[in-house]
């Protein structure tokens, strides 16, 4: 594939990116600015966080269907920029797979898990103090409740390799790609702490600001979830354990939710 075709390909893949990226954002913009305490146009924020948590079938299928898509290019992307491991290395890595590795896991989910417990206690009680009304003492009635775990689930590992692997590693792709290039296999990195401070702060930002239909301090909180989830990947060098962090502190708050 020569570079005039490449770069179209990547345009198209940007535009779809963007796609799956601002509509969350545009729809939560109006009810951030609409009230410090998530509330807009006669919807509190029990109404609001009810339609945010309760997306549809078609919206779950949706999200499902881009995660498989985002798993398999992924892969490409890995072989584009020369990342990915031979098999030599893939054979080795599988044979030193152990207890070790498992234990290293487990201890960085409960870090990351705790930091996200910690964050989420921190701006309640910020919320509370100020007289807001905090996310962990809202009312949540619940119609299907499987089908709410299965959409918690879908939408955590949409938002992992939405947010901390896919679209990271597609950013900093289409920065790093230079036209007439020779090499095929490698990205020529020009101002690579610019690009990177750029690529990392716009994506959690995004993400941060996605989640403006709870008000400001559910911004704050998901900013600072957001770079810690972010940070959890690029240590792990995969989206897994983020992945378990970010679902079990969903389900922890659906729990504190539904026992409100």
């Amino acid at each position: 594939m020569n570079n005039t075709v490449f770069s179209k390909l990547l345009m198209l893949e940007l535009l779809l990116l963007l796609a799956f990226l601002l509509p969350p954002l545009v729809e939560s913009l109006p009810q951030l600015f609409g009230g410090l305490d998530g509330t807009m146009q006669g919807h509190d924020q029990r109404q609001i966080l009810e339609r945010a948590v309760n997306p549809s079938v078609f919206s779950i299928l949706l999200q499902g269907l881009f995660v498989f898509a985002m798993l398999l290019r992924s892969k490409e992307l890995d072989l584009i920029v020369g990342k990915a491991p031979a098999r030599s290395d893939i054979e080795k890595k599988t044979s030193n797979f152990s207890s070790q590795l498992i234990l290293h896991w487990l201890l960085t989910f409960f870090l990351v898990f705790g930091l996200l417990l910690a964050n989420s206690f921190l701006w309640n009680g910020l919320a509370q103090a100020t007289g807001k009304i905090a996310i962990a003492d809202t009312t949540l009635q619940l119609h299907s409740l499987p089908l709410m775990i299965f959409a918690t689930t879908v939408a955590a590992l949409y938002e992992e390799l939405l947010y901390r692997w896919y679209s990271p590693m597609l950013l900093n792709l289409a920065f790093s790609w230079k036209l007439g290039f020779q090499e095929k296999t490698a990205c020529q990195h020009k101002n690579p702490p610019l690009r990177w401070i750029f690529v990392e702060g716009l994506l959690v930002i995004i993400f941060a600001l996605s989640h403006g239909y709870g008000g400001w301090l559910a911004v704050a909180n998901a900013l600072v979830a957001g770079s810690i989830l972010r940070l959890c990947v690029m240590y792990t060098k995969k989206p897994w354990v983020g992945f378990f962090s970010h679902l079990a502190y969903n389900l922890i708050q659906f729990a504190l939710l539904l026992k409100s």
